[in-house]
């Protein structure tokens, strides 16, 4: 079982004392002690077992930081957890597609050639305190061919004091190791930001990739729609679209060994610690979902989760195409 865990609000009396308004490096911090909780009990729910092996390379991973006394101030949040800045590729508008290579290579394809990435040497690091606080998922017994999802962009929130927040629909692979999604934020991210709201499509996996498309601005009452598709090469196009605007950004990713099979609708934040610096509607509804399998649509049964909560957040299934997300 997940040990109990005493929350620590960073930003609260006491806590400032130590970091100032250095909130995301009070995160961190916290997290050393517990790095694998929020991502061993995410998969333990989901697919009713621990996994030990990954466990261990977590906890290691937590010594080995901890050792090297890293820089947490190199970190910045994406949808995926904490990521290390010379680990982001912010994609040119050339792209073809990201293709995976060997040893954990990737290659970034575009219209003038092509750009090896070699597996970056930080580990992404996932806060105790901060990530995913509650969602929607689903998990077919065969490889998904496409989703989408639409939802409409937030006000804005009351309170503004370095928060990040993510609303996102995705795809994770057998062993969820990685994430494919189209992401509404707001706040600064690995992907760029601020004080507005913004879509971008991102590629993150636990071996510290970090790869997106420019942002593309957003304005509260736009619709947003969010689709993953798996063409007939096997490269998946996931497209952030303002429907209201038109306009769009996509990130083209290219697996063969991967079959994506764990759908997701879901609120993601970094360093909220009142319930004023979420937006002020209190809730959001991701609509008109749809989840084909070899190109045949499916039925998804979708089972909610929260964890870490501040403000009573939760997931409501409404049916089969409807989740409201509450905060």
């Amino acid at each position: 079982n997940s040990p109990v865990i005493t929350p620590v609000l960073c930003g609260s009396s006491g806590i400032n004392a130590e970091y100032g308004v250095d909130h995301l490096r009070c995160e961190l911090d916290f997290t050393l002690s517990c790095l694998w909780c929020r991502k061993q009990e995410r998969r333990r729910t989901s697919k009713g077992t621990d996994k030990m092996k990954a466990l261990g390379v977590m906890l290691v991973i937590v010594f080995a930081v901890q050792a090297l006394g890293a820089d947490f101030s190199e970190y910045l949040p994406s949808p995926g957890g904490l990521v290390h800045k010379t680990c982001i590729n912010i994609l040119p508008d050339d792209l073809i597609e990201i293709k995976k290579g060997e040893n954990d290579d990737h290659y970034i394809i575009t219209e003038k050639g092509e750009i090896r990435v070699p597996a970056c040497k930080h580990k992404k690091v996932v806060p105790r305190q901060s990530g995913w606080v509650t969602w929607a998922m689903y998990s077919h017994k065969e490889a998904i061919s496409s989703t989408q999802s639409t939802w409409t962009v937030p006000d804005m929130p009351e309170v503004n004091h370095n928060q990040t927040i993510f609303f996102w629909n995705g795809l994770e692979p057998v062993s969820q190791m990685a994430v494919l999604q189209p992401v509404l934020q707001f706040g600064l991210s690995a992907g760029g930001g601020g004080y507005y709201w913004a879509i971008a499509s991102w590629y993150v996996d636990d071996s510290g990739h970090v790869f997106v498309t420019k942002l593309l601005a957003a304005s509260p009452g736009e619709i947003i729609l969010g689709t993953l598709v798996q063409m007939n090469n096997g490269t998946w196009n996931v497209t952030g679209k303002n429907i209201n605007s038109g306009e769009h950004v996509s990130l083209f990713y290219n697996n063969p060994h991967q079959d994506y099979v764990h759908a997701y609708q879901v609120l993601e934040q970094y360093n909220v610690n009142r319930c004023a610096m979420y937006p002020p509607n209190g809730s959001i509804t991701f609509s008109d979902i749809s989840v084909f399998s070899q190109n045949k649509k499916v039925t998804p049964k979708w089972v909610s989760k929260r964890q870490d909560l501040l403000c009573k957040e939760n997931t409501k299934v409404l049916n089969e195409t409807t989740v409201e997300i509450v905060y």
